[in-house]
């Protein structure tokens, strides 16, 4: 069901636009990780602002069509 619909939504939107609808599903996504790592008594820190374009590359993401938007050391 859940990818039925982010189909549907990369199919109604721009490319700019699906990116800026996943970069905000991301900080839901961050927020549980982040709450499930303090339950297990393990730190994390979400990161933004870091060069999305070197880690794509690096991780070859474009190869799969996807981009980073977060990291939670």
């Amino acid at each position: 069901m859940w990818v039925s619909y982010v189909v549907s939504q990369r199919e109604k939107l721009t490319p700019e636009g699906f990116y800026s609808w996943m970069d905000a599903q991301t900080h839901i996504a961050k927020g549980t990780a982040v709450l499930a790592a303090a339950l297990e008594k393990v730190n994390a820190t979400p990161i933004e602002g870091f060069d999305t374009s070197a880690l794509d590359e690096t991780l070859q993401l474009k190869e799969l069509e996807l981009m980073s938007s977060r990291m939670l050391p």
